[in-house]
């Protein structure tokens, strides 16, 4: 079969899928049916083929922790698209770089019941569950560039996330239980150290092979010598996150987080999970405005070291 050139025109059929790709497929009759084989990521649980300025990637239904194997079955397909109009369609309209507002309108038109993206945790986004697609912006752009057409259950059940019915409130996101703490210092160079203790029962320590501290522990510890620099702040999660885009957004807000701190005057990067301050600010504010920007982000992290761990394996 020859390659498409791009996905303008494929019909997005709900529930079944999307120009040539249907659920269910194994890897080797989505590549027959695209016309050439994609290339696969560490984690095995995705392809990805170009098709002109079009990016399509495949995902199969595949556990963490588990070796791939040929007969997983494709369950979502995700379209981004490049810089013209069009892209798949549903309903007659093609569903790339339109302005994403009209496109909610358009869709909450067809389905009452769409949910959206928690925005502090991920994109900006709409899920039609009837339609079965999901759109996106990327960073600021208020255009969809990402399109998703997934099986039934994919998000209720299998990747719930942070959604919400559109025009209700989302709660905070959930984070665990904690204290923060004073520790006794390990080291008679550090005059102080601080951490925070997490006792919510509802947390377990492991799940789908991402231990809990791999995850949440944020530390702040003060030099006894009298220097510029004297507090360091380190984050565990930053020894494991190592793919853009959420190195590079965790990162971001980590360094906002210190220096919105009362006292603090400049923050610098020391090491890969530890980050120097300049300033006179106390352990206990260090810790718990890093540790907001971790829970925030908590979900995606575990997702990241499912991964990671899946491809370790």
């Amino acid at each position: 079969m020859a390659k498409p050139r791009s996905t303008n025109g494929w019909l997005i059929t709900p529930h079944v899928g999307a120009g040539p790709v249907r659920f269910g497929m194994t890897r080797d009759e989505v590549r027959r049916a695209l016309g050439s084989k994609g290339m696969a990521w560490g984690d095995m649980a995705r392809e990805e083929f170009k098709l002109g300025q079009d990016t399509v990637e495949v995902w199969y239904a595949h556990e963490p922790g588990t070796r791939a194997s040929a007969d997983e079955r494709c369950e979502l397909v995700v379209v981004r698209g490049g810089a013209s109009l069009g892209g798949p369609e549903l309903a007659g309209r093609g569903l790339l770089q339109r302005p994403y507002d009209r496109a909610l309108a358009w869709m909450r038109e067809r389905d009452p019941s769409v949910f959206l993206s928690d925005e502090r945790l991920w994109r900006r986004g709409a899920r039609s569950d009837e339609l079965g697609v999901a759109m996106f912006c990327t960073g600021t752009s208020s255009m969809i560039d990402e399109v998703m057409v997934f099986a039934p259950s994919y998000f209720t059940v299998l990747h719930p996330g942070r959604w919400c019915l559109a025009g209700e409130a989302l709660g905070p996101p959930d984070v665990p239980d904690y204290d923060v703490q004073q520790r006794p210092p390990l080291d008679e160079a550090i005059a102080e150290e601080w951490g925070r203790e997490i006792r919510d029962p509802q947390l377990p320590l492991r799940a789908r092979g991402v231990h809990r501290d791999d995850v949440h522990p944020v530390s702040a510890t003060k030099l006894r010598e009298t220097v510029a620099w004297r507090w360091e702040v380190a984050v565990a999660a930053m020894e494991h996150v190592r793919d853009v885009p959420l190195e590079g957004e965790l990162r971001e807000r980590i360094a906002a987080a210190l220096r919105s701190v009362p006292g603090i005057t400049e923050v610098r990067e020391n090491d890969r999970e530890v980050w120097g301050v300049r300033g006179d600010a106390h352990g206990a504010d260090l810790v718990s405005a890093v540790a907001r920007v971790v829970d925030g982000l908590a979900w995606e992290i575990r997702a990241h070291l499912q991964i990671r761990h899946a491809w370790s394996s």
